[in-house]
């Protein structure tokens, strides 16, 4: 009885590897504007005159090289490890998907001092990356769930410039806030939208040059 009792806090044990740790350092969510405000562009039909919206960034690792062979031993594949917490004095980052590790799975994962020595954790303790091995810095992904502001340009009709606005939400485009609009350069070569300003340099049958002087965000 005792043995098998033995057995069973084994396997939970080993089951135990395979829970997701719960995320104790969320990303960092950043607004962006692309172009950069002041720059000169060009772009065709079809194309983004102006993005805005945010990003979620996160401090990562990220392995050049890999470690270990999946299903024999500790296996960490090269790629993104991201950072997901803190243990006793070191920072934990993490692999996304789940890897054979002898004879069972567990999320791969690396260990940074506070002197940016970085260690593979292993079945049996920890084993130190070369310098080379790995960076360290931000990645960056598209946060799904966030607000997202686009102007297309769509074209020209003579001196009549064409236009599309898109607001996006959680990756789709939201039917109700996506507007055409038309701008006629005779009057005036500042286009103006929702707190948005470009100035128009030159205009083609394919393509608009143009200067960023403000973003959507100005107006709020």
């Amino acid at each position: 009885m005792k043995k098998f009792i033995l057995l069973v806090v084994g396997l939970n044990l080993l089951l135990g590897c395979a829970v997701v740790p719960k995320m104790t350092t969320p990303p960092t969510v950043l607004e962006y504007i692309e172009p950069s405000i002041g720059s000169e562009n060009t772009v065709y039909i079809g194309e983004p005159l102006l993005k805005e919206g945010r990003t979620s960034a996160q401090d990562a690792i990220y392995l050049l090289v890999t470690h270990g062979k999946r299903g024999w031993s500790a296996y960490h594949p090269a790629g993104v490890y991201k950072l997901i917490g803190k243990i006793d004095n070191s920072t934990l980052y993490q692999g996304s998907t789940l890897e054979t590790n002898g004879w069972t799975q567990v999320y791969p994962q690396i260990l940074e001092e506070s002197n940016g020595d970085c260690y593979l954790k292993t079945n049996s303790g920890t084993k130190q990356l070369a310098k080379s091995d790995f960076q360290k810095k931000k990645y960056v992904e598209e946060t799904s769930d966030e607000y997202q502001q686009t102007l297309i340009y769509t074209g020209r009709d003579d001196s009549v410039l064409k236009f599309t606005y898109r607001e996006f939400m959680s990756d789709m485009a939201r039917p109700a806030f996506t507007i055409d609009a038309t701008y006629d350069l005779e009057g005036d070569k500042i286009i103006r939208f929702k707190g948005a300003s470009l100035e128009v340099i030159n205009v083609d049958n394919q393509s608009i040059t143009y200067k960023l002087l403000s973003g959507f965000k100005s107006n709020k």
